[in-house]
């Protein structure tokens, strides 16, 4: 005989809502959960469900229920016959005479395709981290452009300004960087500029802003440091730094060092007259035959 809900491209159930037996159940339920025709009626309704979404039922579902009669669109995941697991979307009805009539449609391809959006989300996430990554760092050292280590030093000054820390800035140059290049090739001198970058990553506080500043040209912002104590720390580096040879030549450089204290902080121009006088202190250094570091008095 022609049974109408048989033609629903969905699973159609009907359970006594206290014995929990299965009192009807559609073709489709019965293809859908491996089962032969028939084969569902007087099973307890439980045995479709995944335990996940029984101890759902018994803490949601089955209450509102009581007091609303209906319940939709419940995620949930059936169990088949075989015990595969499929993931479903169902709407549950009782009567007045404790009967939950039940509609569950697959949701396979909804959630696959769930799945694909957080793959693209994540893809996309990726993407503009690498983006970020192209926008605020320098290709060749790997270290903070010249733009993002200016944004940042603006905000440790911001911090100063709180917190009363000083902050040094230390500009460092490589010492006859054009004599490499015109000697050994741009390809040697881009060596070096690597090597030096990583001597002062590997040198730095999480704190600190390391970054290219330009050319063969650095820029340090050291944070919670004195002038004296920036000097002290451009000792260990020039150390470090030599260790750097091309050709049997040790390469050499310069620093000049400019502090930020509390009083210079409060000017709006506290950034550029710092690199102005970090500036003017590495000049001093190459005035004074180079390989040294100078700070601004």
């Amino acid at each position: 005989m022609f049974n109408p809900s048989d033609e629903f491209p969905c699973l159609l159930l009907v359970s006594d809502l206290n014995t929990k037996q299965i009192i009807f159940a559609n073709d489709f339920a019965h293809s859908v959960l491996c089962y032969l025709p028939g084969e569902l009626l007087d099973r307890n309704i439980e045995g479709v469900f995944s335990k996940a979404s029984l101890i759902f039922f018994e803490s949601y579902v089955y209450p509102l229920l009581a007091t609303q009669s209906e319940a939709n669109e419940i995620q949930v995941t059936l169990r088949t016959k075989n015990t595969t697991k499929l993931p479903a979307v169902l709407h549950v009805h009782k009567t007045d005479d404790d009967r939950l009539y039940w509609a569950i449609y697959s949701a396979i391809n909804r959630d696959k395709l769930y799945q694909e959006l957080l793959e693209t989300r994540d893809k996309l996430e990726a993407k503009a981290e690498e983006l970020l990554v192209l926008s605020t760092t320098d290709p060749l050292s790997n270290l903070l452009n010249r733009r993002e280590a200016n944004a940042r030093i603006i905000g440790l000054i911001d911090q100063l300004r709180r917190n009363k820390l000083p902050l040094s800035l230390v500009m460092i140059d490589i010492d006859d960087f054009k004599s490499i290049n015109d000697q050994y090739g741009h390809s040697v001198g881009d060596i070096v500029i690597k090597e030096v970058a990583n001597i002062l990553q590997n040198s730095s506080r999480r704190t600190d802003v390391i970054s290219r500043w330009g050319g063969e040209e650095f820029l340090l912002a050291l944070h919670d440091s004195c002038a004296v104590s920036a000097y002290d720390y451009c000792q260990r580096l020039h150390k470090q730094i030599r260790k750097i040879q091309v050709s049997g030549t040790f390469v050499t450089v310069s620093m000049g060092i400019s502090e930020i204290d509390s009083l210079l902080a409060q000017q709006e121009d506290a950034v550029d007259v710092a690199l102005a006088q970090a500036d003017a202190a590495l000049y001093q250094a190459k005035q004074k035959g180079k390989d040294q570091s100078y700070y601004f008095k």
